[in-house]
């Protein structure tokens, strides 16, 4: 199985993301925002799964730091910000696909979907 790490600020997210994973027999490390996981991303991630609005470090540039460093890694990227502010706002779930996420979902999604794409990436 992966090692995965989970970024977040939003423990529910990441505590409903490890679950569900943790039950696919995958090992887990969690941060709550991208200056936490730059900290711990030396470690041989093959899997990030990250927020794009959070404190301190956002999605976006820990998405790109993480490409910089470790190419090889996949990255999901998640985000609930442009529901939250009715669309009236630039699609951050495009910039992380530009960036270099590999699937991207909006919150709230649903686990299966993204379990579904977990599989499919590790393949």
């Amino acid at each position: 199985m992966a090692k995965i790490l989970l970024i977040d600020d939003e423990i529910l997210i990441r505590k409903s993301l490890r679950r569900g994973l943790e039950k696919e027999g995958h090992y887990i490390e969690e941060a709550s925002n991208g200056k936490e996981a730059l900290k711990i991303i030396d470690r041989e991630f093959e899997l990030v799964i990250t927020d794009i609005f959070m404190p301190e470090m956002d999605g976006l540039e820990t998405l790109k730091e993480i490409k910089e460093r470790y190419p090889e890694i996949k990255i999901i990227a998640i985000s609930g910000y442009e529901s939250e502010h009715n669309g009236n706002v630039p699609d951050f779930l495009k910039f992380a696909k530009a960036f270099g996420a590999i699937k991207v979902f909006k919150k709230p999604f649903q686990l299966a979907e993204v379990l579904e794409a977990v599989r499919t990436l590790l393949k």
